[in-house]
């Protein structure tokens, strides 16, 4: 079965790839299936591609959420050349916006009519170019819920109840940063920026010999098992293989 999980960013993907790896994914070489699938990325964007046995799953960086409904439109256009796709997620971080106002831009962005709830798993009817109706299942989960937040939200959360220590750690580093925001600092000039520097610090200081772009073995440390939002999507994987 072939899967695809859309996400606004770079730490995104670099946060689901490793949950995926965990669920006995492994990475493969993009190049043939990018040619197959005719994805065309633009600017910042990129497809990691894992495998599972028998199943293929694409996790793609589309680079802000404005990009969406270009690689919806990529998406739809390859299954009516009749490849095929079995579900698509989508993971898009809350910041301040409404949930439902999201939810209501995001079932625009489909060519036909989809009702699309957070979280549920939904179908969309599309006709390929040989006249048959099909179906693509799709799921959207804003993350991280009712509060103000993104992915990196509940990477901080699942730190933070990692122990005692940690706990610590994460309320000092956010103190720190509300001291530094009150400064007017450009680094910190946006919340999501804020929400990525709290992050940031954290990471290096239980791994001060490593940058935030190598945080493995922070990704390892975390049971994802007890605490992971796409527990839902690997669990319809495997209920629909």
């Amino acid at each position: 079965m072939f899967y695809v999980i859309l996400c606004e960013g770079k730490t995104d993907s670099v946060i689901i790839n490793q949950i995926m790896t965990k669920e006995g994914f492994t990475y493969i070489g993009s190049d043939k299936l990018e040619k197959k699938f005719e994805f065309k990325l633009t600017k910042r964007q990129d497809i990691d591609y894992f495998e599972r046995e028998e199943d293929i799953l694409a996790i793609w960086n589309v680079a802000g959420c404005s990009k969406i409904k270009s690689a919806i439109q990529q998406i739809e256009k390859v299954l009516k050349a009749g490849n095929k796709i079995d579900s698509l997620g989508i993971l898009l971080d809350k910041d301040h916006n409404d949930s439902n106002d999201i939810l209501e831009n995001i079932s625009g962005n489909f060519e036909k009519s989809i009702d699309i709830q957070d979280n549920e798993w939904t179908n969309y009817n599309y006709i390929d170019e040989y006249e048959i109706e099909k179906q693509l299942r799709v799921i959207v989960t804003i993350v991280p819920g009712e509060k103000f937040g993104a992915l990196e939200t509940i990477l901080l959360d699942a730190i933070e109840n990692d122990g005692e220590e940690e706990k610590i750690l994460v309320e000092k580093v956010k103190e720190f940063i509300s001291e530094l925001e009150k400064e007017k600092l450009s680094f910190l000039n946006k919340d999501r920026k804020k929400i990525k520097a709290e992050l940031g610090v954290t990471v290096n200081i239980i791994d001060p010999e490593r940058t935030f772009k190598d945080i493995q073995p922070v990704f390892e440390s975390i049971k994802w098992s007890e605490y992971t939002i796409i527990q839902d999507y690997c669990e319809e994987m495997k209920k629909y293989k």
